[in-house]
């Protein structure tokens, strides 16, 4: 049986979903195939660290996207060199252009490798040709890969994974606030988001927030992808306003000090975020389209976010009754349900299967 690579240039000092993901799917497939995980750090057994200057290193003079490009270019340079050496048969990999170097490096070193991509970012049929298999996440993209032409055979649906319990604090609302620094005698709304406008449209959220009453405060939990949209959430709502940079073992804190969890994206590739506030029992109110609808289960979590004053509304009259109904949610999506299907994947993988 052919080895599985799990692939992912920034993990061990990059904190974004994708590194995340890679980590968690490792440690609940790595019993049951034979996997090894690629990384930038290694941090034992069954891993391997690929040395390459990062990209917020002397690299990132040349800007942040030819810095990644760079990264990520020599990173699968290396990672194509060991297969061979390690019985490679499967690259898994969760960013598209670590995908699209490793394609052309197997076409001009004559590497046998299956390349199986994970699809975050919701990408176009055009942008995944790349990969032999394609890993979807939700219904909809599934329904779009096969409308684009993608085979069913060469196609897998299953969604991110999180370990739901570990979003459940067992501290008091007030006492995760002062731990915090959070304010203790207003209700807060939380998003957790690198914070941009082009697609977070983290500007519409603190336009909303805007218009809640005086007693609301919004806390934001996220990369300053774009700074100055701090400085405006700063200057219209003053005190109102807290923003956090967080470990992943302080989310659940986080989670449990807030009252409503608010999202102004018109789409997402899946919403972990979404998902981990609806395991620690939050309501959430986020955008009403089908995947949303699919997410949450529940129609009433639903506003139109372009429509001025809808998400405040929704933020509002928030019913925290539902909390019960989203942990049950939230758990179909756990790795202990999930994890069998992921080595089912693997395993088809693993068998040569390619369209």
């Amino acid at each position: 049986m052919r080895r599985v690579a799990l692939a992912c240039t920034g993990l061990g000092y990059v904190p974004r979903g994708f590194e995340r993901y890679t980590r968690e799917l490792f440690d609940v497939v790595r019993d049951d195939i034979d996997a090894t995980l690629y990384a930038a750090v290694s941090q034992g057994a069954g891993e391997v660290a690929i040395h390459v200057p990062h990209r917020d290193s002397l690299l990132a003079r040349l800007g942040d996207e030819r810095a990644y490009r760079l990264e990520v270019a020599a990173f699968a340079a290396r990672l194509a060199m060991r297969v061979r050496r390690d019985r490679i048969g499967v690259v898994h990999y969760s960013e598209p252009y670590l995908g699209n170097v490793l394609a052309a490096m197997r076409r001009r070193l004559r590497l046998d490798v299956t390349l199986l991509l994970t699809d975050g970012l919701g990408l176009t049929p055009a942008s995944a040709s790349r990969a032999d298999l394609l890993h979807v996440l939700t219904p909809s993209a599934f329904d779009a890969a096969r409308a684009g032409g993608r085979p069913a055979t060469a196609t897998f649906e299953i969604p991110y994974g999180l370990h739901t319990q570990r979003f459940r604090s067992t501290e008091e609302k007030h006492e995760c606030r002062r731990e915090l620094g959070l304010p203790v005698d207003t209700k807060i709304v939380l998003d957790v988001a690198a914070i941009n406008a082009r697609h977070k449209r983290v500007d519409a959220l603190i336009d909303e927030a805007v218009r809640l009453p005086s007693d609301w405060t919004l806390v934001i939990v996220g990369a300053p992808e774009e700074p100055a949209l701090l400085d405006h959430a700063r200057n219209v709502l003053g005190a109102r306003f807290v923003h956090l940079r967080l470990r992943r073992d302080e989310m659940p804190l986080v989670y449990a000090a807030a009252d409503v969890f608010a999202h102004a994206a018109r789409e997402e590739g899946f919403g972990l975020g979404i998902v981990e506030a609806m395991a620690a029992g939050l309501p959430v109110v986020v955008h009403c389209t089908d995947h949303f609808a699919w997410l949450v289960g529940d129609p009433g979590q639903l506003v139109d976010v372009d429509v001025p004053g809808a998400l405040a509304s929704g933020v509002a009259s928030a019913q925290t009754d539902v909390g019960r109904r989203n942990i049950e949610r939230a758990e179909s999506f756990d790795w202990s349900a999930l994890a069998p299907r992921y080595v089912e994947m693997f395993r088809t993988a693993q068998a040569g299967v390619r369209p």
